[in-house]
């Protein structure tokens, strides 16, 4: 169903542990037409779009990359360190409330 700005996926919640930038353009997609779209991340391991030219002012940093700011846009995100039980029983948390991971 659409929602009143026409978002064909304002219905859905998708949760993504995608990496680079085919992952993140699907769930870009998803966040575009209306999805509440939470992307988790690597603590250990940052997408590699974040160390991605270009940079705004060209100055590199984690969250300057053009790349980055534009295949993550319209979403949520946090990064966990999935070594630790915490991190991990919040995933499945977000997992077992998405309708579609």
């Amino acid at each position: 169903m659409r929602d009143a700005k026409g978002h064909v996926f304002s219905d859905l919640t998708v949760v993504g542990f995608a990496w680079a930038i085919v992952g993140p353009l699907t769930l870009k997609l998803f966040a575009d037409y209306g999805a509440r779209v939470i992307r988790v991340e690597s603590q250990a391991r940052p997408c590699v779009t974040r160390t991605s030219s270009p940079y705004k002012d060209g100055r590199p940093g984690l969250n300057r990359s053009g790349y980055f700011n534009f295949y993550n846009a319209n979403m949520r995100s946090l990064s966990l360190n999935m070594s630790h039980p915490k991190a991990r029983g919040i995933a499945l948390r977000l997992v077992e409330k998405a309708d579609i991971v």
